[in-house]
């Protein structure tokens, strides 16, 4: 049959309470799709191209597909032959919906050629990291997919370029995600495939495509916040890279550069919004409401020798697990390779289990060393000041990164180490974020399969440890930002973190799945993520602010007279302005319309300073005075009716100790 389906989609909106405060939750998330069908041309056109792509590989077999590919009968062809048709007829579109859903269904010839057979097809990534398709020179290679998620090429104001993504149910079949040995049951399928059964039952492929659709948009266009953002409106953001190294130069122009140029592209192009030009009415929000946040990124080499801290954290995380060598021992939980695993363990001599405090050589068996994350940010943190003297550079408030400027600081902990053995942190990742800073690790170590037993087509997924440039984009996202991995979403039904590895492929800057090239460009999702974040916690220090403002006025009831009747209805008026603002605020950003929610925000500060102003300056009118109360009448011999009531108790007292002494001595006593 033809393909192509377009559905756009809006995100969930939230009402306040009428009393001013943000409701404590449950949060739920509600979308709107409208369906339409998509032009006879695009799905001609999209056909024609999955066939040229298909007999241009072909003809070059063993240079368009990689090893994964080529094992599993798949023909990989790039992913650009169908996203520039998409992005074309997105751009054409004059769409009224924030987000835009294609769902693929083409027929090329060479699918279901009566000649050849069916031939299995499916999506390349090579060319966003701007190398030949398949070829690598290092042989890690992003898996294969049914699915492309646009990039932000705009800076995000109230336009919908590039916020649009599409699904090949004919594409495939691909699997990936977690092996068996990361706990999972092996690698998953990626997404719903059509097959002519569904010719038969297409009810069935409607549950499919259903389920699609809610997939994606709780991943693409409504994520949860790994991190709380810090509540403050920066005037700029600094990320600092300290790359600590111990060998001169570290291990540049031995391993990939960095890429600190593109980092600072895409980071910008994640904090980009745009000054808004509509008419919402409203008091003016100054220069500054609409200006885009500055974003730099810097990058400082750093011996060991200069920063011993740096050293000294390093060395209290370094951890190392320790694996009978024994085949026949009886694995414990948990255990691999016949063997319990240990934390510097060994085998004694009499079999039993010994604490080896020399991680570094465990005896009876076999070790791989690793940074335990959380123990090196809790040094580094405690360090943080100390070190910012020993190196020279400011590196911000230990809490939320304030330069005491108006700016925020991100402090990046790079190791770059010259060891050709690999080191992760938590035996894992190569960087991993923080709420005050993120950490990372680069070694020399060739590539090696995924330490988190991730497949691509039953294959084990290939890794690169020297290459850490993806690692630090979304670790800096995810620290500054709080930009969630894209294969986290938030169950409302269980109330937690819910895992799909089925968008991780394409353009994500998270996990092992994807690639992510050196263009300077983040996935939509990624980049209205971090907008969202932002406005968000513009809206929460504002109300924060607002509540101060109440409890000001709860504290000083007796002086309402101080505020002039003119006062107290510019009071309620800026109130009633600031609450409105923030419903349009959240309005809009459900909406995805960032230039119009910040703008909203912003003049909802605005606001807030009039409303802290004039009760300021009521507090100014308020005169302390002392008032002094006439004493009750007979008062004055209180004190003497006082003391003489307990002289006589104690007179009484003593008089009737004596006399009931006496009763016992004559009653009593004499009978004994």
């Amino acid at each position: 049959g033809g393909g192509g389906g377009g559905g756009g989609g809006g995100g969930g909106d939230d009402d306040d309470d009428d009393d001013g405060r943000i409701p404590p939750g449950p949060i739920t998330t509600r979308f709107r799709f409208h369906v339409t069908r998509a032009s006879r041309q695009l799905c001609a056109k999209i056909a024609a191209a999955i066939d040229d792509a298909i007999e241009r590989a072909d003809a070059t077999r063993g240079a368009l597909a990689s090893a994964t590919v080529e094992s599993s009968a798949v023909t990989a062809i790039p992913h650009d032959v169908v996203d520039a048709l998409i992005a074309g007829d997105h751009a054409s579109a004059a769409a009224s919906a924030s987000h835009v859903l294609y769902v693929l269904n083409p027929a090329p010839e060479a699918y279901a050629s009566p000649t050849r057979g069916a031939r299995a097809y499916a999506y390349a990534y090579d060319s966003a990291v701007g190398r030949p398709q398949g070829q690598s020179s290092t042989g890690a290679s992003g898996c294969v997919g049914q699915l492309w998620t646009g990039d932000d090429a705009g800076p995000g104001g109230s336009g919908s370029a590039g916020r649009y993504a599409w699904f090949d149910l004919t594409a495939g079949p691909v699997s990936y995600g977690p092996g068996p040995s990361d706990g999972g049951e092996g690698a998953v399928h990626a997404l719903p495939r059509v097959h002519a059964a569904h010719a038969r039952r297409p009810d069935q492929l409607a549950v499919a495509v259903a389920g699609l659709l809610r997939r994606a948009a709780n991943h693409l266009l409504a994520p949860p916040a790994a991190l709380a953002v810090a509540p403050r409106v920066w005037r700029e953001t600094t990320v600092k890279i300290v790359r600590v190294t111990d060998l001169p130069r570290g291990n540049e122009r031995r391993v990939p550069p960095l890429g600190i140029g593109e980092i600072e592209s895409a980071l910008r192009t994640a904090a980009a919004m745009p000054r808004f030009g509509g008419d919402v009415g409203g008091d003016d929000v100054g220069d500054d409401a609409g200006t885009t946040p500055a974003v730099r990124v810097t990058e400082t080499e750093v011996g060991v020798g200069s920063c011993s801290l740096c050293v000294a954290a390093m060395h209290r995380a370094l951890k190392a697990t320790a694996r009978s060598s024994d085949p026949g021992s009886n694995p414990a939980p948990g255990g691999v390779d016949g063997g319990a695993t240990y934390a510097g363990a060994e085998e004694g001599e009499h079999g039993e289990r010994v604490l080896n405090l020399d991680v570094g050589r465990p005896a009876g068996g076999t070790h791989r060393e690793f940074l335990d994350s959380a123990e090196l940010r809790y040094w580094l943190r405690a360090f943080r000041s100390r070190i910012a003297d020993e190196i020279e550079m400011d590196l911000g408030d230990a809490r939320d990164g304030d330069d005491g400027d108006g700016a925020r600081v991100i402090p990046v902990f790079l190791f770059d180490l010259a060891r050709a053995e690999a080191l992760l942190l938590d035996g894992r990742d190569s960087a991993v974020a923080f709420s005050d800073m993120a950490v990372a690790v680069r070694t020399r170590s060739p590539t090696r399969i995924s330490p988190n037993g991730f497949q691509c087509q039953n294959l084990p997924v290939l890794t690169e440890p020297a290459d850490v440039h993806r690692a630090l984009l979304g670790a800096v996202l995810t620290a500054g930002w709080g930009v969630a991995p894209a294969h986290l979403t938030w169950s409302e039904s269980r109330g937690a973190a819910a895992r799909d590895h089925a968008f991780d492929v394409g353009n994500s800057p998270f996990g092992e799945l994807s690639l992510v090239g050196r263009k300077g460009r983040i996935s939509f999702a990624a980049s209205d993520a971090a907008k969202r974040h932002a406005i968000l916690a513009i809206v929460a220090e504002t109300r924060h602010r607002a509540s101060r403002v109440l409890a000001a006025l709860a504290r000083s009831r007796d002086g309402q007279g101080a505020m002039t009747p003119a006062a107290g209805l510019e009071f309620d008026g800026r109130w009633a302005s600031m609450r409105r603002k923030h419903k349009r605020a959240l309005a809009a950003e459900a909406m995805h319309d960032h230039a119009r929610a910040r703008h909203f925000a912003m003049s909802a500060n605005v606001d807030l300073e009039a409303l802290t102003k004039l009760v300021l300056d009521a507090a100014g009118k308020l005169e302390a005075r002392l008032e002094c109360f006439e004493e009750a009448k007979g008062s004055e011999g209180l004190v003497w009716r006082v003391l003489s009531a307990f002289a006589v108790f104690v007179a009484a007292y003593f008089k009737g100790k004596d006399a009931f002494g006496r009763w016992w001595n004559v009653k009593v006593a004499k009978q004994f």
